[in-house]
């Protein structure tokens, strides 16, 4: 069961679907992709440390 306590605000996850499109074209392999997924991986590690 999800939690909404645990849920990012809408404001919070509108702001990083902006920063993700700032990341242009992310298909497959392409620097748009490397770019994103490295700065998913860093969103995921200050998560965890809530």
């Amino acid at each position: 069961m999800i939690q909404k306590s645990r849920l990012d605000s809408e404001e919070s996850m509108k702001k990083e679907i902006e920063i993700m499109n700032g990341f242009g074209s992310r298909a497959t392999g392409s620097k748009g992709h490397q770019e994103f997924i490295a700065w998913l991986k860093q969103q995921l590690r200050r998560k965890e440390k809530r």
